[in-house]
């Protein structure tokens, strides 16, 4: 049966959680990102807002209760972008979307003029700051960067915080007042799940048609081609 435009996207917007859900509608923090997978949170306050758009019971302070109770992490999971993602999963799904992004960053490093030693040598001393349930704003990490010798004007700051957390070291911890804060991932989510490559990714095959669907096939073709090798659709 061919759906007509406007079924279609009623449809998605019950897939969105933007209406009534006929089943169970998640209700938390948690449940609402799982549903999704991973949502797209490269402004906070925006991710902020997209959560409470879809817990019209919850506060701002609830939302951020939440997140500080780990229900949720920020990181680097795909497509260079910040997502929240479940806290359990951040871990597989960077070794499985998060890397496609590091081929392309020996060229980024030379084009802000790091040495191919700093981006390894920045991961080992923000590991160091963080250890033990640290928890360090921006300006202190990057006060770490450059008290250790590793330049971090321009956008070469912001690269190093990229890559340690692709490389799964650290994350987005919530803010402190305005200011973005990060932890160590292990820290901060201490008993990742680890699926199977093949269960990783049906994982995110379910969870993008779930919450996108109706979906067609180069809708979906496009948004798992640019995240990962080995989705195919017939």
């Amino acid at each position: 049966m061919r759906l007509t435009t406007s079924a279609a996207l009623a449809l998605r917007m019950i897939s969105l959680l933007l209406r009534p859900h006929p089943g169970t509608r998640p209700s938390t923090v948690a449940e609402v990102v799982e549903w999704f997978g991973a949502m797209q949170a490269q402004d906070l306050s925006s991710g902020l807002w997209s959560l409470g758009a879809r817990l019209p019971a919850r506060t701002l302070l609830d939302v951020q209760a939440a997140l500080e109770r780990r229900e949720a992490l920020r990181t680097w999971p795909m497509r260079g972008t910040v997502h929240l993602v479940p806290a359990r999963d951040a871990r597989w799904m960077l070794e499985l979307t998060g890397i496609r992004a590091l081929p392309g960053a020996a060229s980024r490093r030379a084009t802000l003029g790091l040495d191919p030693t700093d981006a390894d040598r920045a991961v080992e001393v923000l590991g160091g700051a963080l250890a033990g349930g640290g928890r360090l704003t921006r300006a202190q990490c990057l006060a770490e960067l450059n008290a250790a010798g590793i330049g971090t004007d321009g956008q070469r700051g912001y690269h190093l915080l990229w890559y340690a957390s692709v490389r799964g070291v650290t994350c987005l911890a919530p803010n402190v007042g305005t200011e973005q804060t990060f932890a160590l991932l292990d820290e901060w989510a201490p008993d990742p799940l680890r699926p199977e490559r093949d269960e990783a990714l049906a994982i995110l095959t379910r969870r993008y048609v779930r919450s996108h669907g109706p979906v067609t096939a180069r809708e979906f073709a496009g948004c798992s081609t640019r995240s990962v090798e080995g989705i195919s659709v017939l």
